[in-house]
């Protein structure tokens, strides 16, 4: 795979890919800044714990997002084209990959980070992913959207989902406030 990235990195590396990996490596910096063992009164890894605490329940959906979105658009464009373009649709399948496998591994340095949320703040990273990824589908659009002159489908698609998604979230929004202004069952 490495050889395929060094020999034509505009297939594999888009500006979406470049700003989702650099979130992931943010979170590792910050990660590392709030382990330093000694000095844990420190004001700096006091922060680095507060800001990496704050995001990421948000870091992890846009990951999931990334992750599955990459898989799921690079297995289409292997089954819809490998019998008219199967060095590109294998490549591009690799790059699903390799999108993937970044994705899972932000999510397993994060895991000890995603514990003990309750429903308001899974809701509200869920909003803040959907913002994050809604800017990387309409202002960045990824390359390999366009694969073999696809990109109006798989655009339009992407869009739907996003706004399914903000759909779902909004209406367990909804859901949640109305849970709290009920007044507690008498016994």
């Amino acid at each position: 795979m490495v050889t395929y990235v060094l020999g034509d990195p505009y297939l594999f590396i888009g500006s979406t890919t470049v700003m989702t990996t650099a979130m992931v490596l943010g979170a590792v910096v910050l990660a590392a800044t709030a382990a330093v063992p000694f000095r844990r009164a420190d004001p700096i890894s006091r922060t680095a714990e507060t800001l990496l605490d704050w995001a990421a329940p948000k870091l992890a959906i846009v990951l999931a997002y990334f992750g599955i979105g990459s898989m799921s658009l690079a297995t289409e464009i292997l089954i819809r084209y490998h019998g008219d373009n199967p060095v590109g649709t294998e490549i591009q399948f690799r790059s699903g990959v390799g999108h993937l496998a970044v994705a899972l591994i932000g999510i397993l340095l994060l895991s000890s980070r995603l514990r003990g949320h309750d429903l308001r703040r899974w809701l509200d990273a869920h909003f803040w992913a959907l913002a994050y990824l809604s800017v990387q589908v309409l202002v960045f659009t990824p390359p390999w959207f366009d694969f073999q002159f696809q990109g109006a489908l798989v655009f339009g698609i992407a869009r739907g989902a996003l706004v399914g998604a903000l759909a779902v979230n909004l209406y367990l929004w909804l859901i949640v406030a109305r849970a709290v202004r009920l007044p507690a069952p008498r016994r």
